[in-house]
């Protein structure tokens, strides 16, 4: 899925380079080379398509669900953080990230109505069969 969408992303820069759009660049530029952007889209690149690439090529690290949360993790702040990058810089103006307790809160409230909906799913629906035991791990 990280490669899919790689291969998104790398699509969309090549049919802008290549078609020579100049209104589209405008957004590449801004997170490629104005302050304090650079280091949050050089962030989402690596975390987002390279490094789980580049962790998946080993047997051993998929067979541990230890590892496997701890990977999963970096990718789903990685997928928040590639949001970020795609909404702030078009609507912030100053030099410093929109970082602080008001972008926390609202991210803590959606994790935790996700969590609700799953719940309220999770009472209606068995998790696991009646006849099926839970994998033990």
């Amino acid at each position: 899925l990280c490669m899919l969408c790689g291969g998104f992303y790398w699509g969309q820069y090549l049919t802008i380079w290549y078609g020579n759009l100049g209104e589209e660049i405008e957004r590449l530029i801004v997170r490629f080379d104005h302050s304090p952007w650079p280091p949050f889209q050089w962030a989402v690149i690596f975390l987002l398509y390279f490094f789980p690439i580049a962790v998946f090529l080993s047997r051993s690290i998929k067979e541990r669900p230890r590892a496997l949360l701890v990977i999963a993790s970096l990718i789903l702040i990685a997928n928040w953080l590639y949001q970020f990058v795609e909404i702030a810089p078009a609507i912030w103006e100053e030099h410093a990230p929109p970082l602080g307790i008001v972008e926390l809160s609202v991210t803590l409230g959606f994790i935790g109505a996700v969590g609700l909906c799953w719940l309220a799913y999770a009472k209606l629906v068995p998790l696991v069969p009646a006849t099926q035991e839970p994998p033990r791990l």
